[in-house]
């Protein structure tokens, strides 16, 4: 099907959801600056800023015009190839009114349109119920942003996101980019709008996406198969190094599939980014093609074969990773001073029941003190409660536990995180749960960095941070 239908179940009157409709100011606060007029017959032109080969201008004429049910208008712009039509239809439903929208005409559009206009009436449509002071009661599960440095130039970067040899470098096993005529493009061919990119991952699974936007050496954007939305990767200049902020949204928000799609994709992206990053500056591949290890960071992994079916449990999680490694040699690092300020913290201290501080190589007992500061100066302190060969244990928080085993697994070691203690409020489930898991994804990317390549792929500048964390730089994050 080639129309793009959204709708939007709202609590605001229904006059005050027309008003933002048919209000050219406050049309303008949710969608673009135009020059609307509601009369039917009228043209009008909504403006922004020029966007990959869209020339920043939509040519629109005012079709139907019913106040509080229906306003239908054309649709026309320069990187769509047909005239297309918009329609808002609003009716009552109760216990608010019901806003639907319609765009059709698409089926004759360049390629690429039809996906950019549906990722597009996505976020507007969230800027609508935003107008409307609707935000959505606490986190928004439907996207997330994550944000990394890279020590090269926007070009190197760009060429990792845009061509099938790039995404074959660090994410896919395998990628093959098919042009809208069919043709299969060279591996080192740039993704065009409309590009259909075919890939299959070292777990054997597959997926599509379509590029639906892109500009050289700045942007790609490109839907993520029917049920992840899409991802929307820019790149900037920040000093000497490439800024890449990564948005996926228009993820499914039910309550129950938060944590399978929310945390599983967060979790693999922010992996991901680590591995573009090893790749760019050091030429490592740190993907784990171990078999029956592949997917260990998938929200709802398991060890065993088979698992009994049941609810997500809040209050815990696991992160399992696989390392070229002995069981001893990935514990080593979490029982020293020195071993866990090399992938994880910047200081650290372990203070043993004399209150006498160990050196940086003297291994951690039970009933040592640690005091850590993060890379960023952030302190945090606890209790060694488990300390042998093959388990390590702390408090973590206020709150939390986690422990570190370690088991053999084919050629190496599958690494266990358990955290613990969180609660199933609405706060604890971003903080404990997907926020947790997030960052120590991220360190457990470290760790086998410095493992197996002895590379560190922290971001150590002190003015900036690898912006992996939940609300990073977003104080007032309603929960």
């Amino acid at each position: 099907m080639s129309d793009v239908h959204m709708t939007l179940d709202l609590a605001a009157p229904i006059g005050r959801v027309w008003s933002h409709l048919a209000n050219r100011e406050k049309l303008s606060a949710w969608l673009m600056a135009n020059d609307f007029s509601p009369a039917i017959g009228t043209r009008f032109t909504f403006t922004a800023p020029p966007s990959g080969t869209w020339d920043g201008q939509i040519h629109c004429e005012v079709i139907e015009f019913a106040a509080e049910r229906r306003l239908s208008f054309t649709w026309n712009a320069n990187d769509i190839g047909a005239e297309t039509l918009v329609t808002f239809d609003l009716e009552e439903a109760p216990p608010g009114p019901r806003l639907t929208l319609t765009h059709t005409h698409l089926e004759c559009s360049l390629p690429g349109a039809r996906g950019r206009h549906a990722a597009g009436w996505t976020r507007k449509l969230k800027s609508l119920r935003q107008a409307l002071g609707e935000e959505i009661a606490g986190y928004d599960w439907s996207d997330f942003q994550v944000t990394l440095f890279v020590e090269a130039p926007m070009p190197q970067v760009f060429a990792r996101w845009a061509t099938s040899a790039g995404l074959e470098s660090f994410w896919a096993e395998d990628v093959v980019c098919y042009a809208p005529d069919g043709r299969v493009r060279d591996a080192g061919e740039t993704f065009l709008l409309g590009d259909r990119i075919a890939l299959t991952f070292t777990t054997a699974s597959s997926a599509e996406l379509e590029i639906i936007n892109a500009e050289q050496d700045r942007f790609v954007a490109f839907s993520f198969g029917d049920d992840y939305g899409w991802v929307y990767v820019s790149l900037s200049e920040e000093d000497d190094r490439t800024k890449v902020v990564l948005c996926h949204f228009g993820l499914p928000a039910e309550e129950e599939d938060h944590w399978n799609t929310h945390m599983h994709a967060r979790g693999w992206w922010v992996y991901n980014l680590m591995n573009l990053k090893s790749i760019i500056l050091h030429g490592h591949d740190i993907r784990v093609r171990e078999p029956g290890a592949e997917s260990c960071l998938n929200a709802n992994y398991v060890v065993r074969e088979t698992e009994p079916e049941a609810p997500h449990d809040w209050g815990a999680f696991d992160v399992f990773l696989h390392i070229r490694c002995s069981p001893e040699q990935a514990l080593s690092r979490w029982r020293t001073a020195e071993g866990i300020s090399s992938f994880f913290v910047g200081e650290a201290t372990f203070i043993d029941a004399s209150g006498t501080p160990r050196s940086p190589s003297d291994p951690i007992v039970p009933g040592d003190r640690y005091e850590w500061r993060t890379l960023h100066d952030y302190p945090m302190s606890g209790n060694i409660t488990e300390a042998t060969p093959d388990r390590v244990a702390f408090t973590f928080g206020a709150n939390y536990s986690v422990e570190i085993t370690a088991a053999v697994h084919g050629s190496g070691t599958l690494l266990r995180l358990h955290q613990s203690g969180m609660g199933d409020d609405r706060r604890e489930r971003v903080q404990g749960s997907l926020n947790c898991r997030s960052c120590w994804i991220y360190f457990l990317a470290a760790l086998k960095g410095r493992i197996e390549h002895g590379i560190d792929l922290r971001d150590r500048r002190p003015d900036t941070a690898d912006a992996i964390s939940v609300g990073y730089n977003h104080p007032d994050l309603a929960y």
